[in-house]
């Protein structure tokens, strides 16, 4: 559609500036006749060479690559997105918003891993690399906001020893870490807010 708008806006400023145009628009209004337009190589040449192709990629989306990317993991799942985010905005520019103001705060973060942890445990399962995205771009975000401090996900060493000042187990058994299922966090004062998820044997 873009493409469309711009050679139309190309060939109006072409009939305005170009006489020999012009002269042939009148001669075929005044015939009646059917017509044919010739047209010779140099003017293809000319018109192929003014004409640049529109670039297809906008340098904007590219460089919010990674938070579309998390906007569209949220979009295709539905419980998290309800929870939470609410509802969407109709727009995408509104929605990447939304996210971005949500991200932006530790409470929400906080959140974010709560449910993802209560997930994991009641699936018995890992974060999915999408769920893990989602955590590690939305600690992203909120880092944003800080200059001289950070947050950040931390993990567990497996085959150690289980740690209740640094884990959180996923099961009831064992004292050995053999998997971790989701990042833990620390907050930009570099304190533990949220044990590293473990499966323990």
């Amino acid at each position: 559609m873009k493409i469309k708008k711009y050679f139309k806006r190309l060939l109006i400023k072409l009939l305005n500036n170009d006489l020999e145009i012009k002269e042939l628009i009148r001669e075929i209004a005044k015939s009646e006749a059917p017509f044919k337009i010739k047209t010779t190589a140099p003017l293809v040449e000319q018109i192929t060479t003014v004409i640049p192709i529109p670039a297809i990629a906008e340098p904007l989306r590219q460089q919010l690559a990674t938070e579309l990317d998390l906007l569209r993991y949220l979009e295709n799942d539905k419980e998290l997105r309800d929870y939470w985010l609410g509802n969407l905005p109709d727009t995408e520019g509104e929605q990447l918003c939304q996210l971005l103001a949500i991200a932006a705060q530790w409470e929400r973060i906080l959140q974010l891993w709560d449910f993802l942890a209560n997930r994991c445990k009641q699936a018995q399962r890992a974060a999915t690399p999408e769920e893990q995205a989602l955590l590690a771009g939305s600690v992203t975000i909120h880092n944003l906001i800080w200059t001289d401090k950070a947050a950040c996900l931390f993990s567990a060493e497996l085959d150690t020893n289980y740690d209740y000042q640094q884990h959180e187990r996923a099961t009831s058994k064992g004292d050995t870490i053999i998997e971790e299922w989701l990042s833990g966090l620390k907050n930009p004062a570099g304190q533990v807010q949220k044990h590293t998820l473990v499966n323990t044997r």
